[in-house]
């Protein structure tokens, strides 16, 4: 990182953003670089991590942003245990009707 808060651009080195416009840029560039877009990869802990396809497993491994509680797909986590905590946090048991504008619509 540089020392006035700006990171490198993963697809052109020549691009120098502040970490507050990261995932801005990241979009605008990978659509301007489709090439080097197709041998990059997003880091599952932290979207802004954008790495080579060869090292995606080893930064994963070793990235800052993966905390010691999350769940990973081989230790039981994903989308069953997302849906869990969502439905706790939201407060919507098994049993409850969706909102209105969830529902679908039928003629009368």
């Amino acid at each position: 990182m540089d020392p006035d808060g700006r990171v490198q651009c993963p697809y052109d080195p020549n691009h120098f953003i502040s970490e507050n416009r990261m995932q801005y840029h990241l979009a605008q560039c990978k659509k301007k670089n489709p090439k080097k877009a197709k041998k990059m990869a997003s880091c599952k802990y932290n979207a802004r991590h954008v790495v080579p396809c060869e090292n995606l497993q080893k930064h994963e491994a070793n990235c800052q942003d993966k905390t010691g509680g999350q769940e990973t797909a081989e230790s039981g986590g994903g989308a069953e245990s997302l849906a869990l905590i969502l439905t706790e946090r939201l407060g919507r048991g098994g049993g409850e009707r969706k909102p209105a504008r969830y529902r679908k619509w039928a003629p009368p």
